[in-house]
């Protein structure tokens, strides 16, 4: 039987985590939560369920290759609630491999959802670009957005997107600022106030279990984004096993990162 496992996506790839369940022939439930939430069942080390909020059936585990943010967690010896998983598992952790590769290449460029892009430079007749280009382009010259707002205005995939990003950063028409807005980040004088929250309950280690929480959802230059909050605060209860000091916690804590103390 394989061990219990949690960490965050920001520090361990998913799918070396994937991987090693189907190796180890393991039974049980991997939950892995970022923005969404998505359940992967294990029966000897084969995937037979899969759920999440973004994706159903085999669709599930390819999607997880571009979560890089939120917490992961596997529970030994939990049962499927059926089957609607039908692929081959090593057919689908091949196309588990093949998204994370191409989600690999937007990272190493620093393409992120929250990444805000600007114009960089003029077209001149030299430069070739084609029709979805332009839709992009005309997309960021209106005002400052962010990849994920560009996505949603376009009704592009991310990694559609991305690739498109890649191509006019290299071209010199685009370049990345790589951080959300000011407003739609958590503080580090709110994250303190937490840090003193949670080690008042926990003890010293309440600052270890914070920033281990806190690394799964950072972006791409460290800050946390405000959007995060609900699932921050998910993560850091599950280490106060006292439902009455847990409830304190989440108290105080909602009403820190809400401007309340």
């Amino acid at each position: 039987m394989a061990i219990a496992l949690r960490g965050d996506l920001a520090s361990t790839d998913i799918v070396e985590v994937i991987k090693r369940l189907m190796e180890d022939k393991a039974s049980g439930l991997l939950r892995v939560i970022g923005d969404s939430e998505a359940k992967v069942y294990f029966e000897n080390g084969v995937i037979v369920y899969a759920v999440s909020d973004e994706a159903v059936e085999g669709e599930v585990v390819p999607l997880l290759a571009g979560w890089f943010n939120g917490t992961f967690s596997f529970v030994p010896g939990v049962e499927a609630p059926g089957v609607n998983v039908r692929e081959p598992t090593a057919d689908l952790f091949k196309r588990l491999l093949l998204e994370a590769e191409r989600w690999g290449r937007l990272k190493d460029a620093g393409i992120y959802p929250d990444a805000r892009v600007e114009l960089a430079g003029e077209i001149s007749g030299d430069v070739t670009i084609t029709p979805q280009h332009w839709e992009v382009l005309v997309a960021i010259s209106k005002e400052d957005r962010s990849c994920e707002e560009i996505t949603e205005m376009l009704n592009l995939s991310f990694l559609d997107l991305g690739e498109v990003l890649m191509d006019l950063t290299a071209k010199g028409l685009v370049k990345l600022k790589g951080r959300v807005a000011g407003d739609d980040v958590i503080s580090q004088e709110e994250l303190d106030k937490v840090k003193e929250e949670l080690t008042r309950v926990v003890g010293p280690i309440g600052e270890v279990f914070l920033e281990e929480v806190l690394d799964g959802f950072r972006s791409g230059d460290g800050f946390v984004a405000r959007k995060h909050v609900p699932r921050i605060m998910d993560a850091l209860s599950e280490y106060i096993p006292d439902k009455q000091k847990r409830v304190v916690f989440q108290k105080n804590a909602a009403l820190i990162l809400s401007g309340g103390m």
